[in-house]
């Protein structure tokens, strides 16, 4: 392994305000369209310019969150067995929010259903079977409630009751600091540019709304933004995608945009 040290999987310029989940057995809301389950994934509000690591993520899981970190540059499905079992002896499985994350990243990297049931094998503990169930739900695997049966067991639970009612499409749950997180996980497994609409389309909100003066103080808006700020200067994928964004911005919009663009570590 090389000597230099790994860069950091998923930091944002942030302040905590949010408590992070501390288990998958209660539901942080109810929303009255249904039952729309969002969990404290990560602290990642915003209002003072301090950077943190979101993700906390221990010593000896650092090298396996660079390489799912630039995933998509060469997605190599082989290789997620290897970063699966890194998970699991680096213990992240254990924390409510990596398993969350890591199941968006599987979730995308693993589209193949064959991928995903080839980690089932793997899957020796209670938390990793729960973070692969969800990974399952995720990518809406066709045989999903066989494989829920396999991971979760037959009889119902409150985790998979959650795991049920909650929209097998990422891009359907309400775009809250606590799932930012998650869109970026499934960013970095595929590169796809979709993974990051729903981020640009917030913080283009946020830009209108401190414009005129409408900002509320650690806004969703707010938080995409900083992640955009984050992750944009390492990942030319998603440089090109938001200067392809500028063509149809508003001038407040745009002048987010560059700030972004401009980023060399700092808020927005």
């Amino acid at each position: 392994m090389s000597s230099q040290k790994p860069r950091r999987m998923f930091s944002v310029l942030s302040k905590p305000a949010l408590k992070p989940c501390t288990g998958l057995n209660a539901p942080k809301r109810v929303f009255a369209s249904g039952a729309i389950l969002v969990f404290s994934v990560l602290a990642l509000l915003l209002s003072q310019p301090l950077r943190i690591s979101a993700l906390e993520l221990s010593q000896g899981l650092v090298h396996y969150a660079q390489e799912m970190e630039y995933y998509y540059q060469h997605p190599k499905p082989e290789r997620l067995a290897v970063i699966f079992r890194g998970l699991g002896n680096s213990g992240a499985f254990k924390h409510a929010e990596k398993r969350l994350l890591a199941a968006a990243f599987l979730a995308e990297a693993a589209k193949a259903p064959e991928v995903l049931r080839s980690l089932l094998p793997l899957a020796q503990s209670a938390e990793s079977r729960q973070s692969l169930a969800w990974a399952v739900h995720l990518a809406q695997d066709p045989e999903e409630k066989s494989l829920l049966d396999q991971l979760l067991g037959q009889t119902p639970t409150i985790l998979r009751r959650q795991i049920e009612s909650s929209p097998g499409n990422l891009n359907a749950w309400p775009l809250e600091p606590s799932v930012i997180q998650m869109h970026w996980a499934a960013f970095l497994a595929s590169g796809k540019k979709s993974s990051l609409d729903g981020l640009l389309a917030s913080a283009k909100n946020y830009a209108r709304a401190k414009a005129s003066g409408r900002v509320q103080e650690n806004s969703a808006g707010q938080a995409a933004a900083a992640s955009l700020y984050e992750f944009a200067p390492r990942h030319p994928r998603v440089r090109e995608y938001l200067k392809e964004a500028l063509a149809t911005a508003s001038p407040e919009e745009a002048a987010l945009i560059r700030t972004i663009l401009d980023a060399r570590g700092g808020k927005p």
